[in-house]
């Protein structure tokens, strides 16, 4: 599943919210930059978006830079880490820039809407126990969906776990399964499809101090741990 969206990286970002959501504007020339990356026709939207904010608020120009999906998810992270990161960004790797995402909370007229439209998605934008930050808004979900070999389940003799079943019933039959046909794993999906899975137990993604790593921490008690 990809998730992705929009964090605000600069407190820069002040003099752009104040024409936003109900502050004072302004005299004074502003540039802002933002970072994108496109699935489709995306970018193209966003140039037009802002160059009709920018009509109506002179003093606000942003800088629109378009980039590969991976240098959004590799380069970033490390222009960010220097300080020399863009003042909002579309993202996917939530977790691993959170901490460098400006509370937008005090610059909004209206949070209570946020939270309303945007409320089950802004945990995952959030530093670690922070419950009441908004870094940002969510741009897109896409939603990921398991294939299931139903003829490995035949051969094994295991039946497949009904509607109302958990990730641990699932992860107890597939293992049933590996050992009875002697598949070399259970479940491997890629980690772009695991992230649906992460979510639904709680689980957050985040870089390690210190390395180049990533992991997923658990933020719940469900008993799904990956690392």
């Amino acid at each position: 599943m990809r998730a992705t969206t929009l964090v605000i990286t600069s407190f820069a970002l002040s003099v752009l919210a104040a024409v936003l959501f109900g502050g004072p504007v302004a005299a004074e020339t502003t540039t802002l930059r933002m970072t994108w990356y496109s699935d489709a026709n995306e970018g193209e939207v966003m140039a037009d978006l802002l160059k009709r904010f920018h009509e109506q608020n002179k003093d606000i120009e942003i800088i629109l830079d378009q980039v590969p999906y991976k240098a959004v998810n590799e380069t970033l992270p490390v222009q960010l880490a220097s300080g020399q990161g863009p003042d909002m960004a579309r993202v996917v790797d939530m977790g691993g820039v959170s901490r460098f995402a400006l509370d937008m909370r005090p610059f909004l007229k209206d949070p209570g809407y946020w939270e309303a439209n945007f409320g089950p998605f802004l945990e995952w934008m959030r530093p670690v126990g922070n419950a009441t930050a908004i870094p940002g808004f969510m741009t897109q979900l896409t939603v990921t969906g398991p294939f299931v070999n139903k003829t490995l389940f035949e051969q094994a003799g295991v039946a497949m776990p009904g509607e109302k079943s958990t990730w641990e019933d699932w992860a107890k039959a597939v293992k049933q399964v590996a050992d009875k046909v002697q598949v070399p794993f259970p479940l491997g999906p890629p980690f772009l499809c695991t992230r649906g899975v992460a979510g639904h137990a709680g689980l957050r993604r985040e870089r390690r101090a210190g390395s180049g790593r990533r992991r997923l921490q658990t933020r719940s008690a469900a008993g799904l741990r990956l690392a």
